[in-house]
């Protein structure tokens, strides 16, 4: 699966090619088109950062509107880094939307069956995980940093969704812009858990990790078909035109991963 660039209402997006195939929407943002200052500039998507809430909530109605979504209708978590996966039911559609405090608490995905939703998971480094069962009409989206991958919370995403009647071998996986091998380098210490638990081989020189691969041998790990696994193969430390990166610049914005159906 491919990526293309689109450019709506001066927004820079990444939309799936196939996507439409499968009945749902879903987009990364990049930083291009918003309306926030520096260092968050411009379309920066996260009210826990210090931005102006008046400029974050300008950011998510232009993308809103530019997906054919409701702000009222997108559904945000408060991101720990954890392996909490929340259902997203009636009651709770519209959590964080509009105020950090009314967010999915303590949660770093989300899965729902319900139509017109959107789910939103924001990330600046960290892996965004777009999941869709077309069959069942089922949506996810996961955040996925070191620790969340550590956790496996890829997987027991997948594993709600099959709960819910989704076929694993139907789930379509679109992973989105993150830190890449070529940047991401860790302690030791952090390297030898992820050699434990993916049967890494020891490293050479600094030890690095490559989020998308571990997250990718996750999907398939689960069922996921690995001709059913997109990756948009960007690194948000390399490219600060494009993207947000904590890592890079500390303080700074993020990005957005979508999905609606």
């Amino acid at each position: 699966m491919s990526f293309k660039s689109s450019s709506k209402n001066g927004l820079r997006l990444f939309i799936p090619d196939s996507v439409s195939d499968e009945g749902a929407s879903v987009a990364f943002t990049t930083r291009v088109g918003g309306v926030s200052e520096k260092p968050f500039d411009s379309l920066n998507l996260a009210l826990h950062t210090e931005d102006m809430p008046a400029a974050v909530l300008k950011n998510r109605v232009l993308v809103s509107d530019s997906l054919d979504t409701q702000l009222d209708n997108s559904t945000f978590t408060q991101q720990v880094h954890g392996d909490k996966v929340a259902w997203i039911s009636k009651d709770i559609v519209g959590a964080g939307a509009r105020l950090f405090d009314t967010a999915v608490p303590e949660s770093d995905a989300m899965v729902t069956d319900l139509k017109n939703v959107a789910l939103i998971v924001l990330s600046a480094d960290c892996l965004p995980v777009i999941l869709v069962e077309p069959g069942r009409n089922l949506i996810a989206a996961a955040h996925a940093g070191w620790r969340g991958t550590l956790a496996k919370i890829v997987g027991k995403t997948v594993d709600m969704m099959v709960d819910a009647g989704a076929d694993v071998s139907a789930i379509k996986a679109y992973l989105g812009p993150a830190i890449g091998e070529c940047c991401f380098e860790v302690g030791a210490d952090v390297y030898d858990r992820f050699s434990v638990a993916f049967r890494l081989p020891p490293s050479i020189g600094s030890p690095r990790l490559h989020l998308a691969a571990l997250n990718e041998m996750i999907l398939v790990n689960t069922g996921v078909k690995p001709e059913n696994i997109g990756n948009i193969g960007l690194c948000t430390v390399c490219r600060p035109d494009l993207f947000f990166s904590w890592r890079r610049d500390g303080v700074t914005g993020r990005q957005g991963a979508f999905v609606s159906q």
